[in-house]
């Protein structure tokens, strides 16, 4: 085997995959997550790349690398990537076949903070694909000290990423933690609109009605912000109040999300 650090431009990319016969079916999440690093140039260099039989110039099977090369050819970027040849085809049967990493093994951070990192960033430009693991880094290390103030002891179904979300950032905006009533159930303590807030999340097993993440989290920033209200109307965009939210009290997330945006030109694509 022979092992070239290439930069793979779209047309290479384009002819490699005229010789993926017999690899699995593309995953849109994962061409989505590498069409984001390539963009925003979040690509690290390392030993996993392109492997092949034959030569990068005379190719007889793509065996790794798909999704790398169909996000090269899609977004049109021209990226470095190892690439090994002359690679033998029975070694395909031995590809991924061991324990993958989890986001939380590569990133270096907590399972609650890298849900609640990723629920931001969906949050904040309605991608739901996974963001770049140097963007999920950075949101980290705003909300990390918040996330084991508020979660640490909290493994109940009313935990979900869109109620944890706005308890997180009451405490980043706020500096007090109320919600360690809520997530114990203490009646007593709660102020109306988090007792209303509270039954309807019980009564719907965590799921409140199916509503999804964004309307969640709108809904139960609601209620933290304006305690005496007891009625919640779902938003008619979440999506909209939902950044909002986030520009307003989380300016430091919103301005990291936004630098990786505008680094891959994607300003107007994510709006």
């Amino acid at each position: 085997m022979n092992f070239r650090t290439i930069k793979i431009t779209p047309a290479l990319a384009d002819y490699i995959l005229q010789f993926n016969s017999k690899n699995r079916p593309l995953r849109k999440k994962n061409l989505d997550y590498w069409k984001m690093c390539i963009r925003t140039n979040s690509v690290t260099p390392s030993h996993q790349g392109i492997a092949l039989s034959g030569t990068i110039e005379t190719p007889s099977r793509l065996l790794d690398g798909q999704h790398r090369l169909a996000a090269i050819k899609e977004t049109g970027i021209s990226c470095e990537f190892v690439v090994a040849e002359e690679v033998p085809i029975e070694a395909y049967q031995n590809f991924d076949n061991g324990l993958s990493r989890a986001v939380t093994d590569r990133a270096e951070v907590s399972k609650i903070e890298a849900t609640l990192s990723s629920s931001l960033y969906y949050a904040y430009n309605g991608i739901r694909s996974r963001p770049p693991i140097a963007l999920l880094k950075e949101i980290c290390v705003e909300i990390g000290p918040h996330c084991e103030l508020i979660c640490k002891n909290n493994a109940r179904s009313l935990g979900c990423a869109g109620i944890r979300m706005a308890w997180v950032i009451q405490q980043a905006k706020f500096g007090n933690n109320s919600s360690h009533s809520f997530t114990i159930g203490r009646f007593e303590n709660m102020s109306p609109a988090l007792c209303s807030f509270y039954r309807r999340q019980v009564n719907s097993r965590g799921r409140l009605g199916g509503y999804e993440t964004l309307e969640v989290f709108c809904l139960a920033w609601k209620a933290i912000i304006n305690p005496d209200q007891t009625r919640f109307i779902t938003p008619s965009d979440p999506q909209k109040m939902a950044r909002s939210i986030i520009l307003e009290n989380l300016q430091r997330v919103a301005g990291i999300i936004e630098k990786y945006t505008k680094k891959g030109g994607l300003e107007n694509e994510l709006r």
